[in-house]
């Protein structure tokens, strides 16, 4: 049976939502190397990979000022978050 854990980007990358961008790119940084310290065989890699395109598509959106706001925007209409990776 699998379950799906849904975060929006501001929780992917462990943010709030009146983060700088700053603090965006620390917080992605910092993400980046916890995933890459524990980068490890094949079904960890694989997993971590899904995390990392994640992370990676959170950050994109979050730093560029314009899609920040359409994002924000999306947001406040409808509150529902993307899934982050299948979990079982």
């Amino acid at each position: 049976m699998f379950s799906v854990i849904y975060l929006d980007h501001y929780t992917a990358l462990g943010i709030n939502e009146e983060a700088t961008p700053a603090e965006i790119q620390v917080a992605f940084n910092q993400a980046l190397k916890r995933f890459t310290e524990r980068h490890r065989g094949a079904v960890v890699a694989s997993i971590l990979g899904r995390s990392m395109e994640r992370l990676q598509l959170a950050h994109a959106e979050l730093i560029d000022p314009e899609h920040r706001q359409k994002y924000d925007s999306y947001l406040s209409k409808c509150r529902m978050p993307v899934p982050l990776f299948p979990m079982w």
